[in-house]
């Protein structure tokens, strides 16, 4: 269920990479409940934007596992 929320944030979000976006828990809008954010087309855990918390990143129509942009550590291509 994470991994679907999460890649449905991405894919609405992949036009507006260039400020910081923050992913909340269902409806609230608490610092405590921030699940990850984006920021310029890396996904980070809660609200660090740290490179050791990075979960993903996105480089085209590709999402990328962690740091990595290799074509073996292709997530998802969007189409």
């Amino acid at each position: 269920m994470k991994k679907i929320i999460l890649l449905a944030t991405i894919l609405l979000t992949s036009f507006t990479m260039n400020a910081q976006t923050k992913v909340f828990r269902g409806t609230s809008s608490y610092s405590s409940d921030v699940i990850c954010n984006l920021n310029n087309g890396k996904v980070y855990k809660k609200t660090t934007s740290y490179s050791s918390d990075l979960i993903c990143n996105i480089n085209g129509s590709k999402v990328y596992k962690g740091k990595r942009s290799y074509s073996s550590d292709v997530l998802y291509n969007v189409s």
